[in-house]
């Protein structure tokens, strides 16, 4: 199963978009999914059921600051990198902002 935790620690609605990868190779997509996560909010988000594509290729989260667009895009192109690893091998993803950058972090929790 392909299922995260994610967290917004902004003051800000956080529009979300996952790649997922279909299989293991990278820049195979198996489709796209999107979710809205609210202000101050955690949400278990399951992307894909049974042991088909628990990989994800690309995360891209989009914050409306009041007028400002603040976005943020990790991607996968090659396997075993440093995205790929912080995509595919933790549970958790938070969302924070500093200054004007919207700073993604990845962990097991």
């Amino acid at each position: 199963m392909g299922a995260k935790n994610f967290t917004n620690q902004t003051p800000y609605a956080i529009a979300v978009t996952l790649t997922i990868r279909n299989g293991d190779i990278p820049g195979s997509e198996a489709g796209t999914q999107e979710f809205s996560l609210n202000p101050g909010h955690n949400q278990l988000y399951t992307y894909s059921q049974g042991t088909t594509n628990p990989y994800l290729d690309s995360v891209v989260a989009v914050v409306d600051s009041g007028g400002n667009i603040i976005a943020s895009q990790q991607a996968v192109t090659i396997r075993s990198s440093v995205v790929d690893d912080a995509l595919n091998t933790n549970n958790t993803v938070v969302f924070t902002l500093q200054n004007q950058s919207l700073i993604v972090s990845y962990s097991n929790n």
